[in-house]
């Protein structure tokens, strides 16, 4: 039972690694969607 127990805490500690790798792209994505231009709108000539 003890073998059990260690192989279940290491699955669990890969799922939290895992989880916690996902939401620093979910931050980073939802930094950048939410980033306002500074100049103008992106792909439009300065005039």
């Amino acid at each position: 039972m003890d073998e059990v127990r260690v192989e279940i805490d290491r699955i669990d500690q890969a799922m939290v690694d895992l989880i916690c790798e996902r939401f620093a792209y979910v931050d980073r994505a939802w930094q950048l969607k939410t980033r306002r231009p500074t100049r103008g709108c992106p792909g439009a000539s300065s005039r």
